[in-house]
């Protein structure tokens, strides 16, 4: 098995927009070999994400916009795929993705390249929970309201006001 090593071109900053995420998420083999060096991309979201996440606001409109790209096929890529891929996988790969999937190295190819362009937008568009847990956001805290103690006689008057129907069971 072949050691991967991080390169890190530029550190994600604090503004997240002007961030280059790719750059930073590829992987480069230790010792290239002869011929094209594969992409090797690592996946931030493996881990973070569930099937409870899936098509939510944020993610949605990338990845349905990623999917109906020309990625050297006629037909469109399936979001559900590309949900799949995010959640599972700890690194993009032709292999990884055409072992996962069972698809052959070209549709694999396909693939990757749609999860390529995809993950900058995604990276920058991701909410205040997400960042905090995948540490991008360390002073992240959930904004509480305070509860507001009421007294037995603004409890029977709101009782009043709503009407006995508010109370039948």
């Amino acid at each position: 098995m072949t050691h991967f090593s991080t390169v890190l071109f530029q550190t994600l900053a604090h503004d997240f927009d002007r961030a280059d995420y790719l750059t930073g998420l590829r992987l480069v083999p230790n010792k290239p070999k002869r011929g094209t060096v594969p992409t090797i991309i690592d996946n931030p979201f493996c881990g973070q994400l569930d099937f409870q996440d899936r098509y939510d606001r944020w993610s949605e409109d990338i990845l349905s916009g990623v999917a109906r790209l020309d990625h050297g096929g006629a037909k469109q890529l399936p979001v559900k795929t590309l949900y799949e891929l995010l959640e599972a996988l700890e690194v993009f790969s032709t292999e990884t993705i055409g072992a996962h999937l069972g698809l052959s190295s070209r549709m694999a190819r396909r693939y990757l390249s749609a999860l390529e362009v995809a993950l900058q937008p995604l990276m920058r568009s991701r909410p205040k929970w997400l960042r905090a847990a995948m540490g991008d956001l360390e002073c992240h805290q959930r904004e509480t309201i305070p509860a507001i103690q009421s007294t037995p006689n603004q409890m029977a008057q709101l009782r009043l006001d709503l009407g006995t129907d508010a109370f039948a069971i």
